[in-house]
């Protein structure tokens, strides 16, 4: 009865381990697309400090237009992108708490919206 007992334990223990595993291996996912994220937003902003002082420097003729333009249109696309990984960052929280079914739903969920986040970032260099 005792070794039943035991055996017992350590299945479930075992088992505990794996479920944490997988939240252990989804977060690291989803922290490896935020560290990328992150370095392409780095990309993007020193480009758009670019594009800011071109647009700045580039007079009104209508021989210009298209290009102030897609300079605007672009600048707009950076500033969602970086609108929405600050507001990814602010609502991320760690699932340490939760149980690990409910982790692995947040934490699927919180990947797919920091991939959306780095394409996002990819935009504007015409990447997807």
């Amino acid at each position: 009865m005792r070794i039943l007992l035991v055996l017992s334990f350590f299945t479930v223990f075992a088992v505990s381990c794996d479920d944490r595993k997988d939240v252990k291996t989804l977060r690291d996912q989803t922290m490896a697309i935020h560290d990328e994220a992150m370095k392409e937003m780095a990309d993007m902003n020193r480009k758009g400090r670019n594009l800011k002082q071109e647009l700045a420097t580039l007079d009104t003729l209508p021989a210009n237009q298209l290009r102030r333009a897609a300079m605007v249109a672009t600048l707009a696309q950076m500033e969602k992108a970086e609108a929405g990984m600050m507001a990814w960052m602010e609502q991320y929280q760690a699932p340490d708490d939760l149980p690990n079914a409910a982790a692995i739903k947040y934490l699927e969920e919180q990947k797919r919206l920091m991939e959306e986040n780095l394409a996002a970032m990819k935009v504007w260099k015409g990447e997807q």
